[in-house]
């Protein structure tokens, strides 16, 4: 089955093991090869080692919330690959988020067809 995430290198970081592997496993199946991180102090060590094409991170995480993780990678001046955030309460808001260069801002609960449809739109 071929998409838009067909042969991309994505991170996908949240600290509910269960979301992680929901979007993972959706993502594989669509051909994608996915990393996985429980927060953003993780995340940040695999991106700085790896290219990635796509992050899907979660806001808000111990060690690290995905706000925090973006702006590690801007002030290491590590260039930033489409980032997608997922909320469902945030301190920061959507304007906030995306004068970081975050492409995409999802709302929890979502529906993984959403994620996709989200990532055809910024790919």
């Amino acid at each position: 089955m071929s998409s838009i995430v067909t042969g991309k290198k994505i991170l996908v970081v949240d600290d509910e093991e269960g979301i992680r592997d929901l979007i993972s496993n959706e993502l594989n199946y669509l051909g994608a090869t996915c990393d996985l991180a429980p927060n953003g102090e993780e995340a940040f060590g695999l991106y700085r080692k790896n290219k990635y094409d796509i992050v899907i991170s979660d806001v808000r995480m111990p060690k690290g919330s995905g706000v925090q993780f973006v702006k590690n990678v801007l002030s290491h001046e590590i260039p930033l690959c489409v980032f997608v955030l997922m909320t469902g309460f945030s301190e920061t808001t959507p304007e906030e988020i995306y004068s970081l260069g975050v492409k995409v801002v999802i709302h929890k609960p979502f529906r993984v067809e959403e994620l996709i449809a989200s990532l055809e739109q910024v790919i």
